[in-house]
């Protein structure tokens, strides 16, 4: 069994938003700002469908996903920029920004083999892997350096931890 969609979820008029109430038409901002963003995220890991909606409207900017709209997927515009600046819809809007930047420099690949046909996906896989290890190998050593910092912390307040247990006659907490 279907349900239909409810009647606020299509194209409206500006006096048709107007007339619905206020906690309908926080559901139809946060439903629209969430397709987006969950559509964005998909084409994060799907090169295939980020390339098929790569136009000159794509929503690189919040004022742009205000606008982006694709009907036949349920992706609708609003107009109202409080949509996105909504507290309630940080979350949302920090995962925009995630996927935007994951998006951003997969759009020059997808620039460079556009309207071509590439059917083999571990080419496709190379390509895109030898423009993201450089990218992010400098990313990957600072975490790494990072983590082995703290696991240094962790040792030298473990060892603290010891010689403070040590000078009050304490058993440390593991062995109680």
């Amino acid at each position: 069994m279907t349900h239909a969609a409810p009647d606020w979820d299509r194209d409206l008029s500006p006096a048709e938003i107007g007339k619905l109430p206020r906690d309908i038409t926080f559901l139809r901002g946060t439903t629209f700002l969430a397709r987006k963003v969950e559509l964005l995220e998909k084409m994060t890991i799907d090169f295939g469908l980020f390339r098929v909606h790569l136009d000159d409207r794509f929503p690189w900017r919040p004022a742009s996903l205000r606008r982006w709209s694709l009907p036949h997927l349920g992706i609708r515009s609003w107009t109202d920029s409080n949509v996105e600046k909504h507290a309630a819809r940080k979350d949302l809007m920090d995962r925009y920004s995630d996927a935007i930047q994951k998006l951003k420099p997969m759009k020059s690949l997808a620039i460079k083999f556009d309207g071509q046909s590439i059917t083999n996906d571990a080419v496709l896989l190379n390509l895109v892997e030898r423009q993201f290890s450089e990218k992010f190998q400098s990313i990957i050593d600072a975490q790494k350096l990072e983590i082995g910092n703290l696991k240094k912390q962790v040792v030298c307040l473990m060892e603290a931890l010891r010689l403070a247990n040590k000078q009050t006659g304490d058993t440390p907490l593991a062995s109680r």
